[in-house]
């Protein structure tokens, strides 16, 4: 079986953050419309026009510079594909609390 490349897990564990990330927003956002502002279908509606091309372009940004870190730096990549996980995972837990206060009303 062949081993998977750091770069690959690396790319792949930003891509369903990012995704993961986009897509709670939006239902975060899409809960409290629905709270607080009402018409439901409206809001979901108006608020995947927005995410859509942000999703879209937001992995092919995460590709891009992906791709261009793999050409331009060493080939030697650590074995660690997320050195910096403690921000990652702060800033998902940051997000996530925010989206708990919105709809909650609390905080």
């Amino acid at each position: 079986m062949q081993k998977i490349s750091p770069q690959t897990e690396r790319i792949t564990l930003f891509l369903i953050i990012f995704l993961a990330l986009a897509i709670s927003l939006r239902n975060g956002l899409k809960g409290w419309a629905n709270i607080y502002l009402g018409n439901e279908e409206y809001w979901s509606n108006l608020l995947w026009f927005i995410f859509l091309p942000l999703i879209i372009i937001g992995i092919i940004i995460i590709i891009i510079v992906s791709y261009i870190r793999q050409r331009t730096n060493n080939p030697q990549l650590p074995t660690n594909p997320f050195p910096k996980y403690p921000f990652i995972i702060w800033t998902v837990l940051l997000i996530q609390n925010f989206i708990a206060q919105l709809i909650t009303g609390h905080g």
